[in-house]
């Protein structure tokens, strides 16, 4: 065996020892993302919806409205987003198309 081959298992059998820390840091990073993007979401949703300056009496008046923001929000992101999509797609169709807009005036267009 030359010396290269023999440095390579070494440093192979040194990052063995460590694989399991490697893919518990990777885990933790990956859950750390996904929290951060939950956060990200709610805070958008609270500034857009202004949740921080609604005044109530109790603890279950703010869970009973959030509830409602977090139902609007979906609406509003899922179903009109949908539209928006089909909205756009349909404009897209019709871009593409120009026969839709009209034939022109020379008569062997709808040959090309």
């Amino acid at each position: 065996m030359d010396k290269d081959t023999i440095v390579f298992a070494k440093i192979k059998a040194q990052l063995s020892k460590f694989s399991g820390i490697i893919s518990f840091v990777i885990r933790l990073t990956k859950r750390r993302a996904l929290v951060h993007q939950c956060d990200e979401s709610f805070r958008y949703i609270k500034q857009s919806y202004n949740l921080e300056d609604i005044r109530v009496r109790s603890y279950k008046a703010i869970r009973n409205l959030i509830v409602l923001v977090l139902a609007v929000s979906y609406f509003a992101a899922v179903y009109l987003g949908q539209n928006l999509k089909l909205k756009i797609l349909v404009e897209r169709i019709f871009l593409v198309s120009k026969r839709f807009f009209g034939v022109p005036s020379f008569f062997n267009y709808a040959i090309l």
